[in-house]
């Protein structure tokens, strides 16, 4: 199979292999992963993480939980979808989800409340990422990017790692996750 995906490509053949080798992914992931080209998605979102951690977090982090776009067909979507549809239809197909995110995610929550200074506030989507020893914060938006996301996803990491950091666990990171509910694109 990765012969006739790839032919006389040597570094898209190894990539693809370390990935299934390290992730253990069965040959129909495998195959559904060279469909989607997971190779030209893999890393290709804008991040801070450069900026957040060191080099080889950086990296790390960038090959093994950020993608851009991620490829969610089995959203359904319509034009009218609002946030909480959103969170909903990741929920519902969490197995899906999850293997679209990669390897090392659990599922910690969905509208996990967290209080800071006598306020309750919720975050959309909080997952673990063992490998990593790191929370990720999934702020799901429809529509278009606004700055504000990032502010409000700032205070989220930071609310994280003050309440449900313990030990080695490392600074958490965040993904703000944008649907178009026409498209379906994030």
């Amino acid at each position: 199979m990765l012969l006739d995906a790839f032919g006389d490509d040597r570094a898209l053949y190894e990539w693809y292999v370390a990935k299934a080798v390290e992730h253990r992914w069965s040959r129909r992931f495998l195959k559904t992963q060279i469909d989607l080209r997971l190779h030209e998605r893999a890393g290709a979102a804008t991040t801070n993480f450069d900026a957040a951690l060191d080099s080889a977090e950086a990296a790390r982090a960038l090959d093994d939980i950020v993608k851009d776009p991620y490829v969610l067909p089995f959203l359904g979507l319509d034009e009218n979808a609002k946030e909480r549809d959103l969170e909903q239809a990741l929920v519902d197909d969490i197995q899906r989800f999850l293997a679209e995110l990669g390897g090392g995610f659990a599922f910690y929550g969905r509208q996990y409340p967290l209080v800071v200074g006598g306020q309750e506030f919720i975050l959309d989507l909080l997952f673990y990422h063992h490998t990593l020893r790191r929370f990720v914060v999934i702020e799901l938006k429809i529509g278009e990017f606004q700055v504000e996301h990032a502010g409000k996803m700032n205070f989220y990491l930071n609310a994280v790692d003050a309440l449900l950091r313990r030990g080695d666990d490392q600074e958490s990171v965040g993904i703000i996750l944008i649907v178009s509910a026409a498209t379906q694109e994030t």
